[in-house]
Parts: structure tokens; sequence; C-alpha cells
């Protein structure tokens, strides 16, 4: 692999929040010819992505209601 084209694959898995431990365990794989562990790895850091998404989403839903309970309603308890 050519030096340029792992500086930028390693910026790409930093851009998609990997984290070093993943960073290495990505490159060591690579090195290895082991494209279906570097799949597992990106599929499983996605997961991870998916779930914090999810939280925040419902946290955002939270927030929406309160807005709009506050704005529509009068202040009650």
């Amino acid at each position: 692999m050519k030096i340029d084209h792992c500086t930028a694959l390693v910026q790409l898995l930093k851009d998609a929040g990997c984290n070093p431990e993943i960073i290495h365990q990505f490159l060591s794989a690579m090195e290895k010819g082991r494209t279906e562990e570097n799949l597992h790895l990106l599929y499983k850091h996605r997961q991870q992505l998916i779930t914090v998404i999810h939280k925040d989403q419902k946290q955002l839903d939270v927030l929406d209601f309160l807005i709009y309970t506050l704005k529509n309603h009068e202040k009650e308890c």
C-alpha cells in the first residue's frame, strides 16, 4: 500500500469516528489481506454510530415535545 493511500485511508477512518484501536486493527488486517475482518470492523462501528444516532434522536424528540408543550399550554405542573 502506498504511503499516500495509507494516510488517506487513516484519515477516512478517523473522519468516520474510528478510534486508534480500530484503525490499528483495520490496517493490520489489511496488510494480511483479511477483507472480511475489515468489513466486520466497519459494520460493527457503523452499528455503534446508529445506536448513538437513535439515542440522540430520542433526546431531540423529548426536547421537541417540551418546546411544543411550553408554547401551547399555560404553565402547569
